[in-house]
């Protein structure tokens, strides 16, 4: 039972990592495409 919810555990934290920056990528286009809009 420990070894799996230190798996989902390890899922999750990896996924954050790897979502964060696209999050933050996608912000920054948007940001980008409103400022050329104008």
């Amino acid at each position: 039972d420990s070894t799996l919810v230190q798996t989902e555990k390890f899922k999750a934290l990896s996924y954050a990592i790897a979502v964060q920056p696209l999050l933050e990528l996608s912000q920054i286009g948007q940001r980008a495409a409103v400022r050329r809009r104008y």
